[in-house]
């Protein structure tokens, strides 16, 4: 049997970016099958039904039909198609315009090579085994495509009565999951199972899964608290509904809006529009002028102060555009290095590595995300700017006596960094590049010792070591505890 090949078609208006991408890398070795090229939308709408490709590679900004309207066409007709956007940083805001019409990802045009567009390729693909290898037969797969499409406000050819009488329970909500840790092997939608008639899977990628949930009234504010208790989860849960009908009004009023909102409170269990907090509205006051000044000033504290106070206002306003955030890092990012330039540092290696912050920043899911990058960032900024290169082992001693002496405390990176008068961010990149641990798994470490020498040399009860070493939750102790030494508490006190 010959080898599975996925089709790939590339549109662009400009013909050297074409001849550029086929000639980057050994398609057929890399798995992939070039099936056609055209220079817009509407070329390439035209060769879709002939060629049937598995993934396009396309521009944003074209003449006749332009990317944008091209995505919204195929998305329409062809669900299943998957796309990754070619992009200029002036036109970037448009881009991510298209991540809600399903585009998998985007490649910078001053950043396109050979590994980055293997990337991107191979981050589709996983999309679409996953998609492909998930178990169901052709009627799930069949509604979930139509679910699609009515969250997408999309004609369906089936009639919503029909729709309705398929499902038992007289409630729907949508459930979004958002995994903090993608990596972690966690087992998706335990919260949601179990007093739930129905579940389908809608959306799903690394991060977030988005679930249709049929139930009871009293099922739903089960699921609710259930979802609270979860550790390292977050979930955005809709206003009830009683028909498919308002399926899109949901999702459009609801889960949108909880997606604005967690950007910013990515900390919260669950997030409902009616637990959310006071929204206090940003008025913008900050002057990226004042801060390069400061910066220019080599007064790095009080610049990165000024940007605090700023950062602080937008988080409380939690329905401020994330794009917007993004942009003013990445802008206040580029205006930095070009004023070390000015300022005759050395910025070779940093000039290289902005363009991965900047593309890091664009991809966070998370406000305390992007800001962590940007003071990255800031971090390498001070490293230059401070010629005197002072060092660090004074304050990192510090800082690992205060953890060593307040373990025992509901410590957090949060009051450690208000305890130095460090900007939480910042504070974390430094503890990380001036140690070989980072703050939690430090702090974890110290705990965990501290809990196996009292095992070894008392009989206090596992519950009170717990506690005495900073950990309230006896379950989540133990759990910890287990997966730093392989030991449960008890049977390390009796193998001593």
């Amino acid at each position: 049997m010959g080898n599975h090949y996925y089709k790939v078609m590339i549109v662009d208006d400009e013909l050297l970016i074409r001849q550029g991408i086929l000639h980057y890398i050994n398609w057929q070795e890399e798995g992939f099958q070039i099936i056609g090229e055209a220079s817009n939308g509407k070329e390439a709408l035209a060769m879709i039904a002939s060629e049937q490709p598995d993934i396009i590679i396309t521009d944003i900004v074209m003449p006749v039909m332009n990317g944008m309207a091209f995505i919204q066409h195929v998305k329409e007709q062809y669900p299943t198609i998957e796309f990754i956007v070619l992009s200029s940083f002036a036109d970037f805001d448009y881009v991510r315009a298209t991540f809600k019409s399903g585009v998998v990802d985007y490649i910078l045009k001053p950043k396109l090579d050979a590994v980055t567009l293997l990337e991107a390729l191979h981050r589709v693909t996983d999309s679409i085994e996953k998609e492909t290898k998930t178990p169901s037969n052709k009627a799930t797969i069949d509604l979930k495509q139509t679910l699609k499409k009515l969250i997408n406000h999309y004609q369906i050819d089936e009639d919503i009565g029909t729709l309705d009488a398929q499902f038992l329970d007289p409630q729907f909500i949508l459930v979004e999951e958002r995994r903090h840790f993608p990596n972690k092997d966690q087992e998706k939608g335990v919260a949601l199972s179990d007093d739930a008639t129905k579940v389908i899977l809608i959306e799903d990628d690394e991060q977030q899964s988005l679930y249709l949930i049929n139930t009871t009234p009293e099922a739903i504010k089960a699921i609710s608290q259930r979802a609270k208790e979860m550790a390292h989860v977050s979930y955005l849960i809709s206003d009830a509904f009683t028909s498919l009908e308002q399926l899109h009004t949901r999702f459009q009023a609801d889960i949108q809006l909880l997606r604005q909102a967690y950007f910013y409170l990515s900390n919260q269990t669950v997030l409902t529009k009616d637990r959310l907090p006071e929204r206090k509205i940003y008025a913008s006051m900050f002057d990226l002028n004042i801060f390069l000044l400061l910066f220019k000033q080599n007064k790095l504290t009080e610049a990165t102060a000024y940007l605090d106070t700023h950062l602080e206002q937008i988080q409380a306003d939690y329905l401020y555009d994330a794009n917007e955030l993004k942009n003013f890092l990445g802008n206040a990012l580029f205006n930095v290095t070009i004023a070390l330039t000015a300022l005759k540092k050395e910025t070779k290696t940093l000039e290289h590595k902005k363009y991965q912050y900047f593309n890091a920043i664009n991809h966070a899911t998370t406000f305390d995300a992007a800001v962590d990058h940007f003071y990255r960032f800031i971090g390498e900024v001070r490293a230059i700017v401070d010629e005197t290169k002072p060092q660090p082992s004074n304050n990192m001693a510090q800082l690992l006596n205060y953890i060593d002496t307040h373990y025992d405390q509901s410590l957090t990176l949060t009051e450690l960094a208000d305890a130095f008068h460090f900007n939480p961010s910042y504070l974390s990149s430094y503890f990380s590049n001036h140690h070989n641990q980072g703050f939690s798994d430090y702090l974890t470490s110290v705990r965990i010792n501290k809990a196996k020498q009292l095992l070894t040399d008392s009989d206090l009860s596992i519950a009170d070591i717990g506690s005495m070493v900073g950990y309230g939750d006896h379950s989540y102790f133990c759990k910890v505890f287990k997966k730093q030494t392989d030991f449960s508490p008890s049977k390390y006190r009796k193998v001593q």
